[in-house]
């Protein structure tokens, strides 16, 4: 099904040792009310809302507001995200830079023609987001779990942040 037209896209881009993917997509008029639907931030449970304390952390955002702009991951910023496996979890990056290094399986690529470009380089850069503690069940909780791919992280200001 086409939907729209690329207007530009990542190709076979490294940026700082990163495999980059995506592109932005311009939606036909014809197929824009069948698709489009913008990101709209869903009801956060009272767990995990961050806590009231003297860092003076607040929640900015509200049920049925669209995400509209984007942040970066900050340390000791507080975020969430809404996946398929974990539902909605919540977290604070807490700075560490974690560097992993991929198999040759793993970054496996290709380009439009099915050619396999030569990817060099074997590592990433990842930030941690740690899940919150719940006081109720006395241990901390993951921030993601297999299955949770794709999912958006969200700032307290209501920002797309990143991917898991």
């Amino acid at each position: 099904m086409v939907f729209g037209s690329v207007l530009v896209s990542s190709g076979r881009t490294l940026d700082d040792e990163r495999i980059s993917n995506w592109a932005f997509v311009e939606i036909s008029a014809s197929k824009r009310e069948q698709i489009h639907v913008p990101n709209i931030l869903p009801t956060l449970p009272p767990n995990v809302l961050p806590h009231d304390d003297d860092d003076g952390n607040n929640v900015y955002l509200s049920a049925g507001d669209a995400a509209s702009s984007f942040g970066a991951i900050m340390p000791d910023e507080w975020y969430f995200k809404c996946g398929r496996t974990t539902d909605i979890t919540a977290g604070t990056c807490n700075g560490v830079e974690l560097h992993v290094n991929w198999s040759d399986t793993d970054r496996c690529r290709y380009d439009l023609d099915r050619n396999e470009p030569k990817v060099r380089l074997r590592h990433t850069k990842e930030l941690v987001i740690v899940g919150h503690k719940l006081h109720s069940a006395g241990y901390q909780t993951p921030f993601c779990e297999a299955g949770d791919s794709s999912s958006m992280i969200i700032n307290q200001s209501g920002q797309i942040c990143g991917l898991i």
